[in-house]
């Protein structure tokens, strides 16, 4: 079976942010993303065929079963609502939670529904440094921890499918450089399960980032 499919279309989604001060030195942050259900043009062509073994072990094609050439239809995209609160101090430490939630079982293609669940994902997390304004380099490294929990939209014989793990990192300034960091972060989790002789899967992540914050192009009022 072949099938390819392109999709051309316009997508929106809409957020909102809510940041106010607290008393001593606290921030509080509350945001909001929302996206509706959505339908986008695409195409695609589709070819199914029987194969066979010859004599000599080799598939060939015996027939065609079904093929439809470029042919003109919708994907359906679910709604997905996201929410997030953050709560800071001084610059100093942080921390916050997201949630994420898609109706995937409203997921579409070319009118055809499949077997999906709707899916969500929650995480927290928190980061600290000693002196976010300090001159030192130690002073200013940002320490970094979270964990998350999820379903994944598959559904296999049955069984919703979760992912869980946990991350830590760092935010290693760059020198001369005010908030530009090397951001490097190690994650560990588990996704899948064992129901109905699936497969678990355990995995270990490392990743590298870099972040620039600067202001580039400021006139120098001296030299």
């Amino acid at each position: 079976m072949k099938d390819n499919t392109s999709i051309g279309d316009f997508m929106f989604d809409a957020g909102l942010n809510f940041k106010t001060p607290l008393k001593n030195g606290y921030v509080l942050s509350l945001g909001a993303t929302a996206s509706i259900a959505q339908n986008l043009k695409a195409n695609r062509t589709l070819l199914w065929e029987n194969f066979k073994l010859n004599s000599f072990g080799v598939d060939f094609s015996r027939d065609t079963v079904e093929f439809r050439d470029k042919e003109q239809g919708e994907i359906v995209l679910p709604m997905s609502l996201g929410f997030g609160v953050q709560l800071a101090k001084d610059e100093q430490w942080l921390i916050q939670s997201d949630i994420r939630y898609t109706e995937w079982s409203n997921y579409e293609s070319f009118r055809g529904k499949d077997s999906l669940n709707n899916s969500f994902r929650v995480s927290l997390g928190g980061q600290y440094a000693r002196d976010a304004r300090g001159t030192t380099f130690g002073q200013r490294i940002q320490y970094r921890a979270g964990i998350y929990y999820g379903t994944s939209f598959l559904n296999i014989r049955n069984n919703t499918l979760s992912d869980r793990g946990v991350s830590i990192g760092f935010g290693l300034p760059i020198r001369k450089a005010f908030q530009s960091m090397i951001n490097i972060a190690l994650e560990a989790g588990e996704m899948g399960t064992l129901n109905d002789n699936l497969i678990r899967e355990r995995y270990v992540r490392a990743v590298i980032g870099l972040t620039f914050n600067e202001v580039w192009f400021q006139k120098r009022r001296f030299d």
